[in-house]
Formats: structure tokens, C-alpha cells, sequence
């Protein structure tokens, strides 16, 4: 179950408690609220200082053990764009999890998110504002990413959220570095730009070079009716007919359009996001049950923390009991080592138990469930901290 302790938390300390000594407020916000972080990293690449915010929710301080998901949220030089995200995530059905966000500021956002212009009224439209696109992917791939995870406990996921040109360069960062990202938010993408570059680019693509599927949320408001913004429509528009025609598209991207036609440009932002959200969560939890039909033999093993502990394997499939926590018994093979060699579908998602969901185990590096590629890997190596109960 999601916890929003730190919003009723918030409105008891302040509406409910007005006397107590400000000191004693600002030591409850600290240790037990959600923390914002302003980071700042010198970039060889880029050539510059490059901030980025960074929040870490309810919670991270305690659950050391854990690591968690993270949103980039891109434009984040407007603050507000950043706050709402991690604003709506405390009330989005999440299925349990928590999630590091990572603002990226952009001084000059063009510069940043625009690739090299190829035709000539572009180079001279943008001039000096763009071409930076390529670099700022490895600033991101090379420098920040690599700043982060060695400061905050991140897991290997990661959603990308832009908005506009920001929405643009995170799916021209889905077709240049397919790793960069899991799962990408585009709100209110321009595929004219560069006489509709990346929606030919989307057309030219192998997507064989994908070796998972991704989510690929893309929504529009109603830009045609802003003077000289027309062709924002003519572009769209030739990508949604792609990504509903293109067999080898739909192999490998779950793309979902959202349509906001009483919207403007910017004021799309809001309700473009709560739903790409919410249709992100959707995805995540449809894909949880959706495994391929082949099995792959794998061994898992798990340290325990009692010599005397039984433990119980149970997951997403008939294998692992189809979620009985009390069904799938793992072999004691020494003291603390407990082991259980099993044919799964892939991908695979498990939890650790003593025999009952009151007594799930909390796994080292892991929030909610445990996801294995079994395709990729045949064994797996898990170590349960403590259990619940």
C-alpha cells in the first residue's frame, strides 16, 4: 500500500499544530519529508557548470537498503515543471514504489535539446540555438548519470518527461542511445522541426536494435491554432499513422496518444503528465503479467538472515506459485544460504516470503518486486535483510 504519511503529515504540523517552536518544525520536514538536493557539476563535455535538482522521497533516508526508480524531468529551469511531477507521483497508483526525481536544467533549452539543423532555413532560423543535442546526451550518459548513482541509491530504471523541444529530444534520444532511457513522457512533441525530422527519423529506424520494449507516452494539445505553428499538426500526425501502421514499431514501443484539443501549448503540461503517468503505472502493470511463453532454467539463490529461516519463492507465473507466498519452497543448501533451480518465462517478477505475505521479505537493492530478465541471465544471487512480521 502507498504511503502519503508526508502530505497528512505537512497539513497536521502546520494547520493542526500552529505553537509548536519553528526549530522543531523544520528538524520533523527534514528528517522525515521529502528532501530537494541542487547539484551542481562541472562538465567537461558541455564545457560548463550544469545544475540539476534532485528529490528523494518519503522515506529514502530510512530504506537504505533500497534503491529507487528515477524520473528526469527536463525544462527544469522552470521549477514548476519540476515540482509537479514529483508532486503528482505521491498521488499516482504506483504499486507500492517510490521514486528519485532528477530535474534537468537547460540555460539555453534549444541549444541543449536541438540536434544539428540539415536544412538550410533551419540553420538559419535556429543559428547558434541548436546543435548541441548529441553532446547533451553524453553530458547525461558520461557525467551526470554516472554523478548520481555514485550520491543516491538509483535503480535501473529510468523515465524521461520533456515537454515540447524537451519532449523531442527525449525520443531522438530513443532512436540515438537506446539505453539511455527505459520509458519516455513527450508532452507536446515538435515533430516539424528541420522539415519533420524526427518523425522520418522514427520512419527510418531499425528497431531491431531494441532489445526490451518501451513505453512510449506522446500527447498533443491544439499548437496548430498559434500563428506559424501549423505544421506542429502535418507533423504529429505523420508520425501517429507510422506508429499505428509499422508492424516493427509495434513489436517493440507501446506507444499511447493522448489528445488535448481544449489545451494550449503550455497549459497541456498539467494534464498531459498526471495521464502520462497514470498510463506509464497502467503499462507497468499490464507488462507484469505479460511473459513470454518459452521458459529458461534459472537458479536463485538467497542469503538469509536466521539459520533457522524457510523460505518461499513466489512471482508473476504457475512456476513461482502465481503469487501464493506459501507454494514454491526454496532448498537449504547451508546455514544461510537457501537455493531453488526452476524454469521460468521471462521477465520474471518475484518476492522472498517465510510462507505469508505478512512475512515478505525485504530484499538488498530492491523496492516492491524483484524483475529478472531470465533470457539474459541463469542465475541469480539475492540477499533478505529482514522479514516482516
Amino acid at each position: 500500500m502507498k504511503n502519503n504519511s508526508p502530505v497528512i503529515a505537512g497539513f497536521f504540523i502546520f494547520g493542526g499544530m500552529k505553537k509548536i517552536p519553528l526549530l522543531l518544525l523544520l528538524f520533523q520536514v527534514v528528517c522525515f519529508g521529502q528532501q530537494v538536493d541542487n547539484v551542481s557539476i562541472d562538465s567537461k563535455i558541455m564545457g560548463e557548470k550544469r545544475e540539476l535538482l534532485v528529490y528523494t522521497p518519503f522515506g529514502y533516508g530510512e530504506a537504505t537498503d533500497n534503491t529507487f526508480d528515477v524520473f528526469y524531468v527536463f525544462d527544469s529551469q522552470n521549477r514548476d515543471a519540476f515540482d509537479l511531477a514529483h508532486s503528482l507521483l505521491a498521488y499516482e497508483e504506483t504499486g507500492g514504489k517510490s521514486f528519485i526525481v532528477v530535474g534537468i536544467v537547460s540555460e539555453n533549452r534549444n541549444k541543449d535539446m536541438l540536434p544539428a539543423q540539415q536544412t538550410a532555413a533551419y540553420r538559419e532560423k535556429w543559428g547558434e540555438n541548436a546543435g548541441n543535442a548529441d553532446r547533451f546526451m553524453a553530458f547525461l550518459r558520461n557525467e551526470a548519470m554516472p554523478y548520481l548513482a555514485s550520491r543516491y541509491r538509483l535503480g535501473g530504471t529510468r523515465i524521461a518527461v520533456g515537454h515540447s523541444n524537451s519532449a523531442a529530444f527525449v525520443l531522438y534520444t530513443l532512436m540515438k542511445d537506446q539505453g539511455l532511457f527505459n520509458d519516455y513522457i513527450a508532452i507536446s512533441p515538435n515533430f516539424a522541426n528541420d522539415e519533420y525530422a524526427l518523425a522520418k527519423q522514427f520512419e527510418a529506424f531499425d528497431y531491431s536494435k531494441l532489445l526490451q520494449r518501451k513505453f512510449v507516452y506522446v500527447s498533443h494539445a491544439a499548437e496548430e491554432t498559434i500563428k506559424g505553428w501549423e505544421i506542429w499538426k502535418t507533423g504529429r500526425e505523420r508520425f501517429y499513422a507510422f506508429a499505428g501502421q509499422s508492424e516493427a514499431l509495434k513489436k517493440k514501443l507501446d506507444v499511447v496518444v493522448k489528445s488535448y484539443p481544449d489545451e494550449g501549448h503550455w497549459s497541456t503540461y498539467l494534464p498531459s503528465l498526471q495521464n502520462g503517468l497514470r498510463e506509464y503505472f497502467s503499462y507497468e502493470e499490464r507488462v507484469a503479467n505479460d511473459y513470454s511463453s518459452e521458459t529458461y532454467s534459472v537458479t536463485i539463490t538467497v542469503v538469509v538472515p536466521d539459520k533457522d529461516d524457510v523460505v518461499f519463492l513466489t512471482g508473476n507465473q504457475p512456476e513461482l506459485g502465481n503469487w501464493d507466498p506459501g507454494k514454491i519452497q526454496l532448498i537449504r543448501k547451508s546455514d544461510f544460504v537457501r537455493e531453488l533451480t526452476l524454469k521460468l518465462h521471462s521477465p520474471a517478477l518475484l518476492k522472498f516470503t517465510k510462507g505469508s505475505w505478512a512475512t515478505e521479505g525485504s530484499v538488498k537493492g530492491f523496492q516492491g518486486n524483484i524483475k529478472i530478465d531470465t533470457e539474459e541471465t541463469q542465475r541469480f544471487a539475492f540477499e533478505v535483510l529482514r522479514w516482516n512480521g
